[in-house]
């Protein structure tokens, strides 16, 4: 009877110890389970996250290019620039429309970043402004040179070099703070010298233009004459032909 009941209880035991190991196996498993959860949907938010950036990333790239995209060394852009200088008396606040011009003519240099340009694309750019400057009308001339003179070419220049001296021009005329980023941005002191610069002597470029343009003529009639002695030989030519074809 007693050996009975040892038995008994040994084999209570070892029931016992395997019920608590396997408790024990269980929840380690367990917690394995939910660390292995969590980390996969950290990693899985991180890759969110970086996706997003990525994404991000050529939309702002492609905002940057389409800028300065907008702006380009030729004619009709420097045109419509000097248009922007003149017709001040036509509104009730020049001032107001002098700030505007000013800030015009900074934009467009530091758009352009002229301090870039190399020997053909300078050249392009004042062939630009001389052009433009000869399509307006003597009227618009006759302005242009006395605000650009007078007004806009000093008002610029304390605007890159002093911006507080003038801040509040600009302020009342609504683009305090456009004005005031605009100056503090790289190379928009040098960008904007070197445009005005170009504007005061813009007329410098007449024999260079003039001369360009006596090239083009003589090249132009030069490819007519050459056209009309090939037409003349292939008559020539077709008129022989004829002529063995009758013989």
């Amino acid at each position: 009877m007693k050996k009975t009941r040892k038995l008994y209880a040994l084999i209570l035991a070892g029931v016992l110890c395997l019920s608590l190991a396997a408790c024990g196996g269980g929840a380690t498993t367990s917690e394995e389970e939910t660390a292995q959860t969590e980390n996969e949907e950290e990693a899985a938010q991180t890759e969110n996250e970086t996706a997003e950036d990525t994404d991000e990333a050529p939309v702002e790239s492609e905002e940057v290019s389409e800028e300065a995209a907008e702006v380009k060394a030729d004619a009709e852009t420097m045109r419509a620039l000097f248009l922007e200088c003149v017709g001040f008396g036509d509104t009730s606040d020049p001032a107001v429309q002098e700030a505007q011009a000013a800030y015009d003519l900074v934009s467009c240099a530091q758009a352009l970043q002229i301090v870039d340009f190399d020997e053909d694309a300078v050249t392009e750019l004042r062939t630009a402004i001389y052009e433009a400057y000869q399509s307006l009308d003597d009227a618009q001339k006759a302005e242009f040179d006395v605000n650009f003179a007078e007004s806009l070419n000093g008002l610029a220049n304390d605007a890159v070099q002093d911006y507080q001296s003038v801040a509040d021009l600009f302020e009342n005329a609504g683009l305090g703070d456009e004005m005031s980023a605009l100056v503090s941005q790289d190379n928009v002191e040098v960008n904007w010298t070197t445009l005005g610069a170009y504007i005061v002597t813009r007329n410098a470029m007449a024999p260079a233009v003039e001369e360009a343009a006596e090239e083009n003529a003589d090249d132009a009639d030069a490819g007519e004459e050459s056209g009309e002695e090939t037409e003349e030989t292939a008559d020539a030519e077709s008129a022989d032909a004829g002529e063995t074809d009758a013989e």
